[in-house]
């Protein structure tokens, strides 16, 4: 890997995973996702995870009480290291996370996670054994699955990341969701808005407010009555883009920058297939402090 030319430019860095997955269990896999694919029905959940060329972990082919969730599912297109001083940064380049596995482990008798590790070293694209002191990026990918519905999407960030480029980063973070409520089409978007949900036309963002249901979401995504509820981490910054689904827009391995703003073009997004992007800002996550950015989602009339 070789380093990319030094520019006014934010740091970018791609979860791209090396290795195979976990075998959770060993029945054949969907059609569309034949090649690799790892099962888990356990508490009211019937989930596949994968790994990805550069997306880091992917649950897909969701289901929940048997009723579907979602399709090619959620991914992490990218994580971008923001740095203060922009006179010594980098332009986009692409590292090679080390993937140590995908691990899963029961939460309890109400749930389970499944989890990857990445990490890699401040020398430009070489992978880390996740030892400290050899570590300047280190993530762990979570779902956590629970039998009421609840779904916990989170990465958490150990940094330190590179402190010599004056100071802590910000952590941006991109998930990728896309869900399939009852199946792919006739789908809608809707946002809690002065004391109601409302139901925007066209494709848009949303940024975190703190305004929340009586429920505590901010948005939610159904078909008609079953509901996939978005409620954003507090401390997240978060924005929320509700967008029609078309395919090469950050479905598959996205090994190039992504910003899901490019994707806004005008379109309708009700009554329709939809995929929802969920974007967290964080700062101040290092060797003391862990930072776990990301949303819960909670299903609803399933």
């Amino acid at each position: 890997m070789t380093q990319a030319r030094r520019v006014r430019r934010p740091r970018i860095v791609l979860l791209t995973v090396l290795g195979s997955l976990l075998s959770l269990a060993a029945p054949p896999p969907p059609a569309a996702h034949a090649s690799h694919g790892s099962h888990v029905v356990q508490n009211n959940w019937d989930v596949w995870a994968a790994v990805t060329g550069s997306d880091g972990m992917r649950i897909h082919d969701v289901k929940y009480k048997g009723k579907t969730v979602m399709n090619s599912g959620i991914t992490i297109p990218q994580v971008r290291v923001l740095y203060p001083d922009d006179h010594v940064v980098y332009d986009h380049f692409e590292d090679q996370l080390l993937f140590v596995g995908i691990q899963k482990e029961n939460l309890g008798t109400t749930g389970f996670r499944l989890k990857a590790r990445y990490c890699f070293s401040n020398l430009i694209g070489q992978p880390s054994d996740c030892v400290p002191s050899n570590t300047t990026y280190d993530y762990l990918q979570r779902f956590d699955f629970y039998s009421d519905g609840q779904l916990w999407v989170w990465l958490e960030i150990h940094g330190p990341g590179l402190m010599n480029h004056g100071g802590e980063p910000t952590y941006r973070i991109w998930w990728r969701m896309d869900f399939d409520v009852t199946g792919a089409g006739g789908d809608y978007i809707q946002r809690w808005n002065a004391g109601t949900w409302q139901q925007p036309s066209l494709e848009s963002y949303w940024q975190d407010d703190g305004n929340n249901s009586p429920s505590g979401y901010e948005w939610r995504m159904l078909d008609p009555s079953p509901a996939v509820h978005v409620d954003p981490n507090s401390v997240d910054d978060a924005l929320f883009y509700g967008l029609l689904f078309h395919t090469g827009e950050g479905d598959t391995n996205a090994a190039s920058e992504i910003y899901p703003t490019n994707y806004i073009n005008g379109e309708g997004i009700q009554n329709t297939d939809n995929v929802g992007w969920y974007r967290a800002d964080r700062d101040h996550c290092n060797n003391f402090t862990v930072c776990i950015p990301g949303p819960r989602l909670t299903l609803s009339n399933f």
